[in-house]
């Protein structure tokens, strides 16, 4: 999963990210969410989904509307889809990357500390299991 930077052009990191599927025998999906701002609607883009504040997203804040769902749960139910215990049994090993670029490395950062979908996910699930900052999360509980 490829997380855009700060001009949330998610296309263009798809892009970019699209060169590893070139591989002979590579076997992956690549995903590249964006996240939409309010001044993506100022600009005259149509959201189909929620729009977060321009600085909001990277955060894990609330989206303005119309649901106000905070960035860090859109990523935690995309990554429920992609590797939630219902799909991961019986496949072999896989993982789930998210790597990010500028504010997209900050929004990883910053996601990796405080999201919630490696706890309810199978173990091979972005290796997010037995981090420090993962454990330190329980133990606040």
């Amino acid at each position: 999963m490829v997380v855009h930077g700060a001009l949330r052009d998610s296309g263009r990191y798809l892009g970019h990210a699209g060169t590893a599927l070139a591989r002979p025998g590579a076997r992956m999906l690549v995903i590249a969410p964006q996240f939409l701002a309010d001044v993506d609607v100022a600009a005259g883009v149509v959201p189909r989904r929620n729009v977060w504040d321009v600085e909001g997203w990277k955060g894990g804040q609330p989206a303005t509307g119309p649901a106000t769902i905070s960035s860090f749960t859109a990523m935690d139910r995309l990554l429920l889809q992609l590797a939630g215990p219902a799909r991961l049994p019986g496949r072999g090993q896989r993982a789930v990357v998210i790597v990010g670029n500028s504010a997209g490395g900050q929004y990883v950062s910053r996601y990796a500390a405080v999201g919630q979908a490696p706890d309810v996910a199978h173990d091979g699930c972005a290796g997010q299991q037995n981090r420090p900052a993962e454990q330190q999360r329980h133990a606040r509980r």
